[in-house]
Order: C-alpha cells, then sequence, then structure tokens
C-alpha cells in the first residue's frame, strides 16, 4: 500500500497498523506485542521510504544524464514552417559536466551590439545568403561569437521556430560539444561566455520570476532566470524551457503559460492572424 500510494512515510502506515489489531481493553500482554509490532513496523516503514526515495532519485538522475538527453531530442520532430519571411538560427550547445550535469553554454553581448546589447543570449543570428539550411547558420555563428568549429559540435535537434521581436524566424539548432571546449569570444561581439545547469529552465524557484507583456493587443509572458550576474530572459528563455521540456521529458514546474495569456515562444501561433506576421514580415 505504502509503494502503490507513493506515501512511504510512517504517518501513513500506522493507522493500518492500529486498524489490523486491537487488543481487548485489558491485556497488557497483547498491548504490549502490538507496541513491540508498531515499533518494527516503524523501522520497517522507514527503510522502504529510503529506498523509495533513493529509487527515485537514481531514476532522476539517470533521466538527466546528456545521453538520455540526446535520444528525446533526436526523437523530436520539428515544425520547419518559418514565422517570417526573416530568417534566423541559434544554436544551443549543450555539454555535460564533469559531475553530469548538463548544462548550456551562453554568451552576454557587448553594449557595442545594435541589437540585443548587454543581454544574454545563445551564439546565432540571421541568415546569409551562403547558407544552405538553420544549422549552418547556426554554426556559422557560433564560429564568429565564441570560437566553436563546426568540427566540434554534434548537432542533433532542430525545435520549432519561434518570433523574436524583431520579427525574425529564429529556428533553434540544439548541438552537443565536449565538456573542455574552451571558448574565444569575439571582442566585438561578446563580452563574456558563461554555462547554466539546463534543469534551472524547468525548476523555476526564487531564481525564476515572470512578467506579462502586451503585443497588437495580445497578452504574453517574460519569462526571467537568474544566475550569478545574469539574467536569462525573453526569447532566449523561451527557447531554453522548451528544449529542456524536451531534453528531460518533463514539464517546467511553473506556469509557462495560461489561457489568457500565452509564452512569447508562442506568440506567432497567435499573432499570425491578427498580425499578419508571416506574410508581411
Amino acid at each position: 500500500r505504502l509503494v502503490a500510494t507513493g506515501q512511504p512515510g510512517w504517518a501513513s502506515f500506522r493507522p493500518c497498523v492500529r486498524s489490523l489489531y486491537r487488543p481487548p481493553q485489558g491485556d497488557s500482554h497483547s498491548s504490549r506485542r502490538l507496541r513491540v509490532w508498531i515499533s518494527q513496523c516503524r523501522m520497517a516503514t522507514q527503510g522502504v521510504g529510503n529506498t523509495v526515495a533513493a529509487s527515485a532519485s537514481t531514476q532522476r538522475n539517470e533521466d538527466y544524464r546528456l545521453e538520455q538527453c540526446v535520444k528525446r531530442l533526436k526523437r523530436n520532430v520539428s515544425d520547419c514552417t518559418q514565422v517570417s519571411n526573416k530568417l534566423a538560427a541559434v544554436l544551443v550547445p549543450l555539454f555535460e559536466d564533469e559531475s553530469g550535469v548538463v548544462k548550456v553554454i551562453l554568451t552576454k553581448r557587448t553594449s557595442k551590439m545594435n541589437s540585443h546589447s548587454g543581454e544574454v543570449c545563445l551564439p546565432g543570428g540571421k541568415r546569409d545568403e551562403g547558407d544552405k539550411d538553420d544549422a549552418a547558420t547556426a554554426l556559422r555563428e557560433a564560429n564568429e561569437e565564441i570560437g566553436l568549429l563546426s568540427s566540434e559540435a554534434e548537432v542533433i535537434s532542430e525545435l520549432d521556430p519561434m518570433l523574436s521581436k524583431h520579427g525574425l524566424s529564429v529556428k533553434p539548432v540544439v548541438a552537443v560539444v565536449k565538456h573542455d571546449f574552451v571558448p574565444i569570444p569575439s571582442a566585438e561581439e561578446v563580452s563574456s561566455v558563461f554555462s547554466m545547469p539546463l534543469h534551472f529552465f524547468l525548476e523555476g524557484g526564487e531564481n525564476h520570476s515572470h512578467r506579462d507583456a502586451d503585443w497588437g493587443g495580445l497578452a504574453y509572458r517574460l519569462h526571467f532566470f537568474q544566475h550569478d550576474d545574469y539574467t536569462v530572459w525573453g526569447l532566449t528563455a523561451a527557447i531554453l524551457i522548451e528544449v529542456a521540456t524536451v531534453a528531460f521529458g518533463r514539464s517546467p514546474l511553473f506556469e509557462v503559460e495560461t489561457d489568457e495569456v500565452t509564452s512569447i515562444g508562442r506568440i506567432h501561433l497567435h499573432a499570425s492572424g491578427a498580425l499578419g506576421i508571416r506574410g508581411s514580415l
């Protein structure tokens, strides 16, 4: 019963024990036997609780390893339909550190940049004429921004495109890089390079917050994640929430959107008819 109900604690078991056997009033011998039995059961349930908790923790650790994440991401089927006529792509570089934690590499843009200056971003940008596809765009931009060679990255998945605030159809391209990759940031574009555990974008907690805004009469939600001195927000946060959801096969522990307020990552699904996004941008 304890395992079936997911409540291995003694508090859930004690009433069951007492309901199994009630000695006649005044029967001290039977009462003593009952107390001994309850004590033995209590120790046993503590063992069950520890075993169940350890098993759940082990399963969670295995589910969160990079190998399992890669399998789930490879199974993901992306919608290739662009959400505007202006194409762009970002690289989502994943690696597993020495302690087995899956992390994502991010950059902070310099104040010199015309767009997204000083913001935390994934390596990426607009498609060039010489780029054959979204993966080529993402890898080229990653090379320019952080010195990542295409031979150092294994592209494993692409997610559905999202609409940026500048009207770009942004395609997330997920790749695996080695844990000992040493970034060489572009002095013109990148002020710093850092990494974050990917599971942060599922768990929320005190370092997560959100703000609702309006775009052309459509309510949408922006998510913010604080990590040391960095704030990941906007479309970058939306992309990483989606990557983490697919990679770990779990839903976020916070409310990504509601019936009234859509996620910024899905605003094109609601705005395309009202704002004519697909045809006009």
